[in-house]
């Protein structure tokens, strides 16, 4: 009997999309983002600015601060928005901030 072996995949563990996959994967969270926020529905709207904030923090990190501080606002009991948020008050210099992040 032929025996096979199953090996389990990480969704999370991919390659990071580059060039024109990248912006069209980023788009799409733009148009999520939209929707949610039409739609009225808080928890989406939350997770889409958050996710945007977090590719713009790998970008260009001083200009994903308002995306976060949005994400923030949206669900103030995200740990994950609060821990991207700190990392970029770090950034910038901003201990206190920083600290306040993770308190």
């Amino acid at each position: 009997m032929r025996q096979v072996r199953v090996i389990a995949v990480d969704p999370l563990i991919r390659p990071v999309p580059t060039g024109i996959e990248a912006l069209w994967r980023l788009g799409k969270l733009y148009d999520l983002l939209n929707e949610a926020e039409h739609a009225g529905d808080v928890r989406i709207a939350a997770r889409a600015s958050l996710l945007i904030g977090m590719v713009e923090l790998l970008l260009d990190p001083p200009t994903s601060r308002p995306r976060l501080e949005e994400a923030v606002r949206r669900a103030p009991r995200d740990a994950e928005s609060w821990h991207a948020l700190g990392l970029v008050r770090l950034g910038l210099g901003e201990l206190e901030a920083a600290r306040a992040a993770y308190v």
